[in-house]
């Protein structure tokens, strides 16, 4: 009964004073950008963009800061990024990521326990590296990583160490993001400040699906992440969710690589049963919308299946969305 109460005063003192996170996760790009690249974000009603700096595995090693890199991916060009979207009035996310050529961060893992303390080590070094960024900059939250199932389930310790590391050279507010099937097997939620899920529910079993079945969807998905949220009293934030505009995207919405026929309205259908059914839920702290590319120009006139809303009817839905909330 205590510890209930003390939830509910939590999320009555923390919605009276909080705005729900309007995010979009801003793609680095591969030459430096100016303030025309980052304004259209604001203008689509966004207040927050998730910047992905990137590291490579390589010999069981990581890599990162590499000048094969693109620069938006990198130290500095992440900083002058950094900069720009304040300037525009946006608060950031950064949220370091991994890139496994042929392979997928949830499905790493190494042998011995030397190789993976020596793959901890490089994975310290590259976190701890933006964590300074992100201090240096004035950064309100800071992820540690993202869809790490095995790494995360074989070596807790690690990970416990890691986040009292980040701490001390870090303020802010700190979050991880695990994938969709696997955010209940997270053991340090606690010490954290928010539970982030990379929220790529299938949310339809087959394309003939309708607005009303996507809406039971996200009703069903409401209670257990309402569940879940009072279970590790935390709220929860998609650090990650998006639709491509091609006709099956909410049944696979994870897969990037799938072939299909062109569909704007798939993917409008999926944004609005997602949105228009958790925005108001006590339980969600808000998201970032995956994703936003720098060259919008572009975007605007070329129609493609990715995963991005610009140029398409998502975009104007979202910004009539965000506006109105």
């Amino acid at each position: 009964m205590k510890n209930s109460l003390i939830f509910i005063l939590f999320f009555l003192s923390f919605s009276a004073t909080a705005q729900k996170i309007k995010g979009l996760s801003f793609v680095g790009a591969p030459e430096k950008i100016s303030m025309k690249n980052v304004k259209p974000m604001v203008e689509v009603g966004a207040e927050w963009a998730a910047l992905m700096p990137y590291g490579f595995i390589q010999n069981k090693q990581l890599i990162f800061n590499s000048k094969y890199q693109w620069y938006g991916e990198r130290e500095e060009g992440l900083k002058e990024t950094v900069d720009l979207c304040q300037k525009a009035g946006l608060k950031i996310m950064i949220k370091p990521q991994v890139w496994i050529p042929r392979g997928y961060t949830g499905h790493f893992e190494l042998e011995t326990d030397a190789e993976w303390k020596a793959f901890e080590t490089s994975y310290t070094k590259f976190i701890l590296t933006f964590a300074k960024a992100a201090e240096e900059k004035n950064v309100e939250l800071f992820c540690i990583g993202t869809e790490w199932e095995k790494f995360v389930r074989q070596r807790p310790e690690y990970w416990n160490e890691l986040i009292d590391e980040i701490r001390t050279v870090y303020s802010g507010e700190i979050t991880y993001a695990a994938n969709w099937d696997e955010f209940t097997n997270v053991p340090f939620w606690d010490k954290l400040d928010h539970v982030g899920i990379d929220a790529y529910f299938p949310v339809a079993a087959s394309i003939e699906t309708t607005p009303n079945e996507l809406s039971n969807s996200w009703r069903k998905l409401n209670k257990e992440l309402g569940n879940y949220s009072n279970l590790v009293q935390k709220k929860i934030i998609f650090t990650e969710i998006g639709y491509r505009s091609i006709a099956q995207c909410v049944t696979r919405p994870w897969e990037a690589g799938q072939e299909g026929v062109y569909s704007e309205y798939a993917q409008l259908m999926a944004y609005q049963a997602m949105l228009e059914n958790v925005w108001e839920e006590d339980w969600f702290e808000g998201l970032f919308l995956w994703k936003w590319h720098h060259n919008h120009e572009d975007f605007q006139k070329n129609e493609n299946r990715r995963f991005t809303p610009q140029g398409k009817l998502a975009a104007q839905y979202l910004k009539e969305f965000w506006t109105k909330n």
